[in-house]
């Protein structure tokens, strides 16, 4: 008998933050349905377990560097397949084009972008006339 698919927790501002911030600091994975967030903040992933409503463990992982990081995983294949319908792929930093946001959350989901990257450069063309 197939597990019954868990339906989204989350919706609307919360929702569209947590897409930012998966957006940013997130990964697909190639398996079709886990889900993970690294920062490298332990209270700010146990902050958003809160918010997802989960209560995977946080682990641990280490960079290139053995700088160490933070991690949580979840296994949603609903929420996977929704990340996938507006625009999110597994190895994001390679395919990544356009996320498709409603304008009546871009703010929630751009807050979601800054806490993942920590932050942003913005640079103008030389002749944008701005």
């Amino acid at each position: 008998m197939p597990h019954k698919r868990k339906e989204l927790k989350i919706e609307g501002p919360n929702l569209w933050y947590l897409v930012g911030l998966i957006t940013s600091d997130g990964n697909l994975s190639l398996d079709g349905r886990h889900i993970d967030i690294t920062s490298k903040d332990y209270e700010f992933l146990q902050s958003i377990k809160k918010l997802i409503g989960i209560e995977n463990k946080i682990g641990v992982k280490y960079n290139s560097m053995r700088q160490k990081a933070f991690c949580i995983q979840m296994a949603n294949r609903n929420f996977y397949d929704f990340l996938l319908g507006i625009g999110l792929t597994p190895r994001k930093s390679l395919t990544l084009t356009q996320i498709d946001v409603p304008k009546i959350y871009f703010h929630e989901f751009l807050r979601g972008l800054i806490d993942g990257d920590g932050g942003f450069i913005a640079q103008m063309a030389a002749n944008s006339g701005i």
